[in-house]
């Protein structure tokens, strides 16, 4: 199972992303780092996932624990759902899915 978790920033900031590794007393481990960026649509105003830090070649941070504001326990599940969309490219199918396509 995945520990993907939301942390608020003491800039202000929230960011999401699948921890590997939260032992460190200093920091945490932190791969397909996304945050929030308002996106206008027909609609109105939404919120999209975008890399964190654009331009890092590796795909792993460091997040320093000094950094960390507030993290939620838990996710509404909306939001992990479509965390792992955008980072695995994978369309998950919801319980509001009508139909099932099943071989024979």
């Amino acid at each position: 199972m995945s520990d993907i978790r939301l942390f608020k920033l003491i800039n202000g900031e929230e960011i999401i992303g699948t921890v590997l590794e939260a032992n460190n007393t200093d920091h945490y481990v932190i791969e397909k780092v996304r945050t929030f960026m308002p996106h206008q649509t027909e609609r109105g105003t939404a919120l999209v996932l975008v890399h964190w830090i654009q331009f890092a070649q590796d795909n792993e941070i460091e997040l320093n624990r000094s950094a960390v504001a507030a993290s939620p326990k838990k996710l509404p599940i909306e939001l992990e759902r479509v965390y792992q969309q955008e980072t695995s490219g994978i369309q998950l199918a919801t319980a509001n899915d009508s139909k099932l396509i099943m071989g024979k």
